[in-house]
């Protein structure tokens, strides 16, 4: 909590990032970027000792997370432990955006996750497959807003216990979702017996209604998890969230491949001047 105050934008929102020492590098570059779209209201939890003491180099400080060392690797309490964050963050007052280490912010999110858009908002994605088959698309976890507010947290308490049932925090939030009875616009362009989502042809802000909870995905055109070869001209991408292995090298690679890779090649070396911070001096 005192991270997130001092972290929080003027809006008391903060970014949090939850990642081990083996994503350092795919970290640096999440930061670099993130720094670049304007925004400094990171916090980033720390799966273990090394991840720690890599950024106290860089003048950096973490969250630490319970069990760090032990569970590092366990996909299950990676999800589990952010989620609990969340609640916490949530039940302190933050409007907090879950980030995965690869969802590189190649222009400045925030107006697209602002209370006015929903009380929570989340980036497109295809699991679990029994979402995708009712709706057209489902709540991505890598990329998600959640805006402080009683139904919010309500929502994240369920999440929560859900997360800790399933071991997985995207199949979680789907099912709250489902169980809430969640009703979606249907999109313009698809036909009246298709679901009523589109997933990777979607342009528009999708909204929907759980119980009283604004729920909205944002449009996969502008912030993508799945990152074409060659990608048709349009509107800047925002985020690009790419699908790959869960492997630090296999991001990287496919960062690389989509342009979403901006660590100039003596990154390591680069210190901060001037009032620059390390991150935006390791890509200028």
């Amino acid at each position: 909590l005192r991270l997130a105050r001092t972290a929080a934008d003027a809006s008391n929102a903060v970014t949090l990032l939850t990642a081990g020492f083996a994503y350092h590098e795919v970290v640096a570059n999440f930061l670099a970027a993130y720094e670049r779209s304007g925004r400094r209201n990171w916090v980033v939890a720390c799966l273990d000792g090394e991840l720690g003491a890599w950024l106290a180099d860089r003048g950096a400080a973490c969250a630490p997370t319970v069990g760090r060392s032990k569970w590092a690797k366990v996909h299950a309490h990676i999800w589990t432990t952010r989620v609990q964050m969340l609640v916490s963050l949530l039940e302190s007052g933050f409007s907090v955006t879950l980030a995965d280490a690869d969802a590189v912010f190649l222009g400045d999110a925030a107006p697209w996750l602002a209370r006015d858009k929903g009380d929570v908002v989340a980036s497109r994605g295809s699991f679990p497959g029994w979402a995708s088959e009712a709706w057209g698309a489902t709540a991505c976890m890598g990329l998600v807003r959640f805006n402080a507010g009683p139904k919010t947290l309500d929502f994240a308490r369920s999440l929560l216990h859900q997360t800790r049932a399933l071991g997985d925090d995207q199949k979680a939030v789907n099912a709250v979702l489902k169980r809430a009875g969640v009703a979606w616009a249907r999109e313009s362009g698809v036909a009246p017996r298709a679901p009523p989502l589109k997933y990777e042809g979607s342009a528009l802000l999708a909204t929907g209604d759980a119980g009283g909870l604004r729920v909205a995905l944002l449009p996969h055109v502008l912030f993508q998890r799945r990152c074409p070869d060659d990608p048709p001209k349009g509107p800047a991408v925002v985020v690009k969230h790419c699908y790959t292995e869960k492997e630090a090298a296999s991001k990287k690679a496919a960062l690389a491949g989509a342009g979403a890779w901006l660590l100039r090649g003596d990154w390591r070396s680069v210190a901060a001047t001037n009032g620059t911070s390390a991150w935006l001096a390791a890509i200028t």
